[in-house]
């Protein structure tokens, strides 16, 4: 299994959030509080993108 990053750098994307409040309906867990940071980083595998939440407790 090979996974590479895009365009081979690390590039970390603060999500908005309106697309925060979007991902909520899909999952709960979602952190929607004011002043709390989702991160995501993208990769690739076979021809495919892939885009990874990484996210922390304030």
């Amino acid at each position: 299994m090979k996974i590479h990053l895009k365009d081979n750098k690390i590039i970390l994307y603060d999500i908005e959030r309106d697309y925060r409040q979007h991902l909520f309906y899909y999952d709960f867990r979602m952190n929607l509080k004011s002043g709390g940071r989702l991160v995501e980083i993208i990769v690739g595998r076979e021809g495919y993108t892939y885009f990874i939440l990484l996210t922390s407790k304030p």
